[in-house]
């Protein structure tokens, strides 16, 4: 019995702003929840009585959102726009990972930038529907400081520089199909 008023609420405080809903298919009615039907009759019409008080953006998995937007007649009509985002290509998700590990203060020797390169370039060729992009890209940084941290467990006396350093052996031995 909280759903519509929760679901109120939370519009109510975008009023004039954004209310950006993401994985929003998990309120299909076909999902395990009995509350996302009740949350989404209740957005529906806040949507219609306040149109252009705020900006509802409802974010999710291309597929997904085609099925949730079709659950109900009037739910399509009331998103008038759709932004379709394209994966990231094996450039742009090399970058990322190189970004990332800058983050997380990593350094990779020429070798591992080489390496990732490779293995971003088999991981866009082998992805499908599900691909997590960045996600994706997170996961193999994970498995890579998880190599790094295998291969220096029993080394004495390594220097900071060695314990922060990627090597390509641990991005070698990252499998595609371990973190698609």
């Amino acid at each position: 019995g909280e759903t519509a008023p929760k679901t109120h609420d939370a519009v109510m405080k975008a009023m004039g702003a954004v209310l950006f809903i993401d994985e929003t298919y998990s309120l299909n009615s076909n999902s395990m929840s009995d509350y996302g039907p009740e949350a989404v009759a209740t957005l529906m019409k806040m949507l219609e009585d306040y149109k252009g008080k705020f900006v509802c953006i409802a974010a999710g998995y291309t597929r997904e959102m085609g099925q949730f937007l079709n659950m109900n007649s009037g739910l399509k009509s009331r998103f008038d726009e759709t932004i379709t985002f394209e994966d990231y290509n094996a450039e742009e998700l090399f970058q990322i990972f190189v970004s990332m590990a800058k983050k997380k203060e990593f350094m990779l020797e020429d070798e591992a930038l080489a390496a990732a390169k490779d293995l971003f370039e088999r991981i866009y060729a082998s992805r499908d529907e599900n691909f997590g992009n960045a996600r994706t890209v997170r996961k193999a940084l994970d498995r890579a400081i998880k190599n790094l941290s295998n291969r220096t467990a029993f080394e004495d006396d390594l220097s900071d520089e060695e314990l922060m350093t990627l090597k390509a052996e641990d991005i070698n031995k990252i499998k595609p199909e371990d973190i698609l």
